[in-house]
């Protein structure tokens, strides 16, 4: 989907810049390693089923919508853990990642729910758009 490529580009890009792959074990390599399992797990999901066959709305998808955005978000926060906080960079680049991604969950929101109409609407209904909601508000 087109509007989830800046997010992933900038993503990388930060993930490359500010934690640089290491093979050894650490806590931000664990939450890193979380993030990325996570997110892999919900494309294996979306891809093994395929978006057009039916609605996935069990497993992960059903304590949130976003599950593959949550992976990007729980690596992304690696970086915390081992960039220097006080390079203004780090914090524009943060605010541009979580707005494109709160950008891109709505597209593809909006996508679902033209596609599956009121099935959708129920599974809106009863599931928040990311797990900590009212951080989002």
């Amino acid at each position: 989907m087109w509007f989830q490529f800046p997010m992933i580009f900038l993503w990388f890009l930060r993930g490359s810049y500010y934690s640089p792959l290491e093979f050894r074990m650490s806590i931000s390599g664990v939450v890193a390693f979380v993030g990325f399992t996570l997110m892999l797990v919900s494309m294996v999901r979306i891809y093994k089923l395929g978006t057009k066959k039916q609605l996935i709305t069990s497993d992960i998808f059903a304590l949130t919508r976003h599950p593959m955005y949550h992976g990007m978000f729980i690596a992304d926060a690696a970086t915390f853990l081992v960039a220097d906080l006080s390079d203004p960079l780090f914090w524009i680049s943060w605010l541009i990642f979580v707005g494109l991604l709160l950008t891109a969950g709505w597209y593809q929101e909006r996508e679902t729910l033209a596609r599956w109409g009121e099935e959708a609407g129920r599974y809106y209904a009863r599931t928040p758009r990311f797990i900590f909601g009212w951080l989002w508000r």
